[in-house]
């Protein structure tokens, strides 16, 4: 897989995350190297996270796991995709499938409308591959105190058909709770290949 040039974390808190961008293929931000992991009941540092929004719920994803964000455009759909995947979408030389999210964790659509032009997509890194995510809305970047993330109950977080949790853990944020999401997780190894088949990537060692 050809990465995209990484410039490092965007500064703490930037609120121009959230903000219309002038041209879908213009990055938010892109990402930087390696990633923080939760160790639960240890001392752990701080860590950035990027929170979305799904079905009336905030999600979270580890800074270091997404390239970039951009505006919502419709994907371009092609034969015998899974479900859940919406199309392609063409990105500075990259291929890359787009993945509706809340479709993938069967989750319904959010009661209130985020308005018609909240929706983004979080390219992201999943087993080496990179991966759109449609969100409903992408809501901030936050710094994330390692003890405030919890581990998940027992027997949460399973993709369909078995695999491992893809629920990382739930942190306690100003009295909110936000789900978070391993996204190297989100897909099996077969469906991972199968997507990179689809875009012509390839598949690295699930990390």
């Amino acid at each position: 897989m050809t990465q995209a040039p990484g410039s490092g974390y965007p500064p703490a808190g930037w609120a121009g995350l959230v903000e219309i961008l002038p041209k879908p293929e213009t990055p938010v931000f892109k990402r930087g190297p390696g990633k923080q992991s939760i160790i639960f009941g240890s001392e752990v540092m701080n860590r950035q996270i990027v929170v979305f929004l799904l079905a009336d719920q905030e999600y979270g994803v580890d800074i270091g796991r997404v390239y970039e964000i951009i505006r919502y455009d419709k994907p371009v759909r092609l034969p015998r995709m899974q479900a859940s995947v919406e199309g392609v979408i063409h990105l500075r030389e990259h291929i890359i499938p787009v993945v509706d999210l809340g479709a993938r964790l069967d989750l319904a659509p959010s009661a209130a409308d985020p308005g018609a032009d909240a929706g983004r997509i979080v390219i992201v890194d999943a087993q080496g591959l990179m991966v759109g995510l449609k969100v409903e809305a992408v809501r901030e970047v936050r710094n994330l105190a390692g003890d405030s993330v919890k581990p998940p109950p027992a027997g949460t977080g399973y993709p369909p058909g078995g695999g491992e949790g893809y629920v990382e853990g739930i942190a306690l944020a100003d009295g909110r709770l936000i789900i978070m999401l391993d996204v190297g997780k989100l897909f099996s190894r077969g469906e991972a290949a199968a997507l990179a088949l689809n875009t012509g990537g390839e598949v690295a060692a699930v990390v």
